[in-house]
């Protein structure tokens, strides 16, 4: 059975101090896929390039996935259309 997990948004200063948009996964669980950040932040960056330096979206998205598995989807949730 495939759980969920809330995403975070968030735009701050990045290593060229150029605005970056990041996401992070609300809880840390045992049994998130391994690894996730790489396609996370690829659809964050998708997602959410047009926020502004300083900004968040907390809820900003779900994970869907199978536990110690593989994900599912990413998919943006109604306050962050």
């Amino acid at each position: 059975m495939s759980r969920t997990v809330n995403i975070e948004v968030y735009c701050d200063v990045g290593h060229s101090d150029e605005p970056e948009v990041f996401g992070v996964a609300s809880e840390h669980r045992a049994d998130l896929p391994k690894p996730f950040d790489a396609p996370l932040q690829e659809w964050v960056r998708e997602n959410f390039s047009g926020i502004e330096k300083g900004d968040s979206i907390p809820e900003a998205g779900v994970m869907e996935y199978e536990p110690d598995g593989e994900i599912i989807e990413f998919r943006k949730t109604a306050n962050s259309q």
